[in-house]
Parts: C-alpha cells; sequence; structure tokens
C-alpha cells in the first residue's frame, strides 16, 4: 500500500512538471510584449538624416527627394513682411548643409495635410527617439522625461524651440486635452498661442 502512494506521488509530480498549453501560450505572450516593448523604443525613428533642398517659410522645408514637413508646436502668425523674411533666413542657416533628423508626434499632419514634425540638427549619433505613446505612459514618473534630448542626441539641438527662442515663432498648441512631447520645453522657450 505504501508503494501505490508513493507511485501516485510521483506521477502527480511528473504530471506538475508538464506545462500545459495555456501555461505555454502566456509565457509566449509575456516573451512577445517584452520583445514588442523593445521595439516601440525606436518606433518613428527619422530612417536616416536628411538634408534640405529649400527653406519654403519659417516653418515649412523641403528635403531633397521632394518631403516637405512643418515644425510642430510653432506658428507663423506673418509668413511675408519681415518678421517672415528673417523666420525663413534663421531657419535657413541653422538648417543648411547639416544632418536633419526627424522626430514624430501623435499629431504628424496639420490641416492641409502637411506632415508634421520635431526637428533634430547637431545630434552625435543616430537618435532613438521614443515613440509618444509610451512617453505619455510614462511621463508621471518625472517631468524630465518629456523635457530631455533624445538618445544619440544629447548636444543636438530641436529646431522648433530655437526658433521661438529666437523670438522669430510663436509655440503653438492645439486644445485637445493631450500634451505634445515636448511641449513643456516649447512653453518655456518664449510665447505661447493657444488655440
Amino acid at each position: 500500500m505504501y508503494d501505490g502512494v508513493v507511485e501516485k506521488k510521483t506521477r502527480v509530480k511528473e504530471k506538475n512538471k508538464r506545462l500545459e498549453p495555456r501555461q505555454i501560450f502566456l509565457m509566449l505572450f509575456v516573451v512577445f510584449i517584452v520583445v514588442l516593448s523593445g521595439l516601440v523604443l525606436v518606433i518613428r525613428q527619422s530612417e536616416k538624416a536628411y538634408h534640405v533642398d529649400r527653406v519654403i517659410d519659417g516653418e515649412t522645408v523641403v528635403f531633397e527627394g521632394g518631403k516637405t514637413v512643418g515644425l510642430l508646436g510653432v506658428s507663423m502668425t506673418e509668413k511675408s513682411g519681415e518678421s517672415g523674411l528673417l523666420a525663413k533666413q534663421y531657419l535657413n542657416s541653422i538648417l543648411d548643409g547639416r544632418n536633419i533628423w526627424l522626430e514624430y508626434d501623435r499629431k504628424s499632419k496639420d490641416s492641409s495635410g502637411r506632415n508634421l514634425v520635431w526637428m533634430w540638427v547637431g545630434c552625435e549619433n543616430t537618435p532613438k527617439f521614443m515613440a509618444s505613446d509610451l512617453i505619455k505612459m510614462i511621463s508621471d514618473r518625472g517631468k524630465d522625461t518629456l523635457e530631455a534630448n533624445p538618445i544619440g542626441c544629447e548636444k543636438g539641438v530641436l529646431v522648433n524651440e530655437q526658433v521661438i527662442k529666437m523670438d522669430l515663432l510663436k509655440a503653438q498648441f492645439d486644445d485637445n486635452g493631450w500634451e505634445m512631447k515636448y511641449q513643456r520645453r516649447l512653453e518655456m522657450a518664449g510665447k505661447v498661442d493657444k488655440n
């Protein structure tokens, strides 16, 4: 009788060592989420450096190859006239001949369909941009998350912020209930024009 109990306990232990299909699925799912989380850190990363073909105005740039983008979070009240010309000249001077990296946010187009981006120059390496939704999730952990330069561009310049600091353009944000990635930086840089 004692041998039967020992044999039964041994079979129960062996059965417990085998994973059930549910357990295997759960483990694979967890591994998938971990891998996906690592990929999210570089989603929406500028895959290459861009170079300026021409500056249309103080907030719109055409790159070699024809890609046209606008600066996210800025507003140009006067495109023609002296301040519009100064903004255009300044933007051209900080972009001309340099590697330019584009970073996207949740708002990626304006009302006319133009792509809107955060524009970086002076990066020491290819920047690793975090997806804006991921940053929103972790922003409660510390305010620095939304204000720090991306990895690989610690010494770089956020062009959107720079044109506001030079008092050539105003910061502009839609009042839609969510904060843009570098909104706090732009607010601290100069005048704000809220919609």
